[in-house]
């Protein structure tokens, strides 16, 4: 079975709840478990695409998508919005492998896939999961998709939150 991403919170960047973002973050490690046991026998996903996946949502420290943050640590808060940075980064990522990265490595079905595992919230930012996301004005001022450093490419892929 294919894992999902869990649902969030409204607004999970503006989130200040420590108990409501600790529960999140628990949901989302329960799904980054499935994910890698997902990825070890997933046949529509490439040995290359499921190396990269893995070693980023293990928290390799040199994972080429970046590490899985931390265990949650004193300020559940701030951690809930590094896993959605982390999310987001991964994210931004597969929207472009299949057309950017060239030499085929990587086919529009396989990353197609892997958007679904990563989830895209109906009626909210594909990043930031922000339900009041403004055509083109959110893209600008979007936590995680700022963080990813690529705040034009992203709204030109994704357009309006649907």
């Amino acid at each position: 079975m294919t894992p999902s991403f869990p649902a969030l919170p409204p607004d999970p960047f503006g989130l200040e709840d420590p108990a409501v973002a600790l529960a999140a973050i628990g949901r989302i490690q329960r799904w980054r478990d499935e994910l890698r046991a997902w990825l070890a026998r997933a046949p529509e996903v490439s040995a290359r695409m499921r190396a990269l996946l893995d070693e980023a949502a293990r928290g390799a420290p040199d994972a080429r998508l970046g590490p899985f943050p931390d265990a949650p640590g004193a300020d559940p808060v701030r951690d809930l919005r590094a896993v959605l940075v982390w999310r987001a980064r991964v994210l931004h990522w597969v929207v472009d492998a299949w057309d950017v990265i060239g030499d085929d490595a990587f086919g529009v079905e396989e990353c197609a896939t892997i958007e679904g595992v990563l989830g895209r919230p109906a009626g909210a930012c594909a990043y930031c999961f922000a339900r009041d996301a403004l055509p083109g004005a959110h893209f600008t001022r979007c936590a995680a998709l700022r963080a990813t450093g690529d705040v034009a490419r992203a709204a030109a892929v994704w357009g309006a939150p649907r």
